[in-house]
């Protein structure tokens, strides 16, 4: 049970540091410049993962 639970905290960890990354890529890059659709990509795959 213990070990759920870090698996558990490990993830939601996990996406909150990539939530942080994708936030930056978002306001400080031009990426619908140089790799369009690709963040919108990635934001779905946020989404579907916070739903679980």
């Amino acid at each position: 049970m213990q070990q759920e639970e870090q698996k558990m905290r490990l993830a939601e960890d996990l996406q909150a540091d990539v939530e942080v990354i994708y936030t930056s890529i978002d306001q400080n890059y031009q990426h619908q410049r140089f790799a369009p659709g690709q963040l919108a990509k990635l934001q779905r795959g946020l989404e579907l993962a916070g739903n679980k």
